[in-house]
């Protein structure tokens, strides 16, 4: 049960900072793929680069917390939390499905490192034992 909650937060912290950075996402996938200078849905630039940013600053957050701070079965949660983003690439723009994918093993590759730094950190003990 603590592990479930844990990973809840996890995934609350994900989302939370994909919503606060998604704009900038946008704009780092603005630059990559120039597409969005007018809107059809008449929407600002910005609220633009937050829908095109919210699945990429998603899709590095869930393997970055989980793979970092992560309790038991990360891997398979972050497969299923991955899931509904891949679904939308797949079916929105598949010619640039690297990015995503990128991001993603970035995420881990992070996550992957603070933990073994934190694991060693914890395993190395005292030199004052007295």
């Amino acid at each position: 049960m603590k592990s479930i909650l844990k990973n809840l937060l996890l995934v609350v912290l994900a989302v939370l900072a994909g919503y606060l950075l998604a704009t900038y996402f946008g704009q780092i996938y603005n630059y990559f793929v120039p597409q969005y200078n007018d809107s059809i849905f008449s929407l600002s630039q910005k609220a633009i680069y937050w829908l095109a940013g919210f699945p990429f600053a998603y899709t590095l957050f869930i393997p970055f917390l989980f793979q970092a701070f992560g309790a038991q079965h990360k891997k398979t949660w972050v497969i299923v939390l991955l899931v509904p983003a891949a679904l939308l690439w797949l079916a929105s723009d598949l010619a640039h499905i690297y990015l995503p994918v990128i991001l993603g093993a970035i995420g881990w590759f992070l996550g992957k490192g603070i933990n073994k730094i934190f694991s060693k950190s914890a395993r190395v003990p005292s030199e004052n034992k007295y």
